[in-house]
């Protein structure tokens, strides 16, 4: 007889989460712990070790396939310590900036290391669009933040038109080249300065203006929305991030 008895209260893992959870083992070249849960969205924990997968996930292969590359992505090539490296260098920074070009790094670092997941990563986010995850439906993308617009344009470029000026292609371009994590953290300052210009830009062109008759009128300020690590699929990566960051997460923003 093979079969063995199993001791009480043992959970058997369902085939497709047990099958998830053998191929983060084997791309991440570790014996992660994986777990599967009421989630927002998936995470990975650097200190650790524990990758989380949202229950949603089952819906097709391609999104399970691009939640755990994108998270296993994090185990291979974030640090332990990024977020204490991060907010060590910027202790007045919100890690949503770095989260947005580590994101950008490691997503290409995985589909280069697994070329097989590039594909996955591509019909993945076609999903995620479809049902409207990034909640960008009907928005106007030009006036979301700059930290917004890169994160989309990084995921779901292809996709969509997501305007981006030079200088903010260019700040895409680094992080996408980036190879270690200080390379990161070098980005971030470039993008966190882009952002304190933005709304500098934004502050002044929302000051009080006179109108004809001499009175004063303040315009009506556009509000920017929030991202998604991810996340995504990573809003709900900040989110690490507020499990995928503050505490030791990194999240996919989607």
């Amino acid at each position: 007889v093979y079969n063995s008895v199993m001791p009480i209260g043992t959970k058997v893992q369902k085939p497709r989460e047990a099958h998830q959870s053998m191929l983060a083992k084997l791309l991440a070249k570790e014996n992660i712990t994986v777990r599967f849960g009421n989630y927002q969205t998936a995470f990975f924990e650097p200190k650790t070790r524990v990758l989380g997968m949202p229950m949603w996930n089952s819906e097709s292969k391609q999104v399970s396939d691009l939640l755990v590359g994108h998270e296993v992505g994090h185990a291979l090539y974030t640090p332990h310590d990024g977020i204490e490296k991060f907010q060590k260098r910027f202790p007045n920074i919100p890690f949503d900036i770095c989260n947005v070009i580590e994101d950008v790094r490691i997503e290409r670092m995985i589909q280069s290391t697994y070329p097989g997941l590039i594909h996955s990563f591509r019909e993945g986010y076609r999903s995620f669009v479809a049902k409207d995850l990034f909640k960008i439906d009907g928005v106007d993308l030009s006036k979301l933040s700059v930290a917004d617009r890169i994160n989309l344009h990084a995921k779901i470029g292809h996709l969509v038109d997501v305007p981006l000026s030079a200088e903010e292609h260019m700040i895409y371009a680094s992080a996408f080249s980036a190879k270690t994590f200080d390379d990161v953290l070098d980005i971030c300052q470039r993008l966190y300065d882009l952002v304190e210009k933005s709304q500098q830009s934004q502050g002044e062109d929302e000051s009080p203006q006179p109108n004809e008759s001499g009175n004063r009128q303040e315009k009506s300020g556009q509000s920017s929305a929030s991202s998604q690590k991810q996340r995504s699929a990573s809003s709900d990566k900040s989110e690490s991030k507020s499990e995928e960051s503050g505490s030791g997460k990194s999240e996919s923003k989607s």
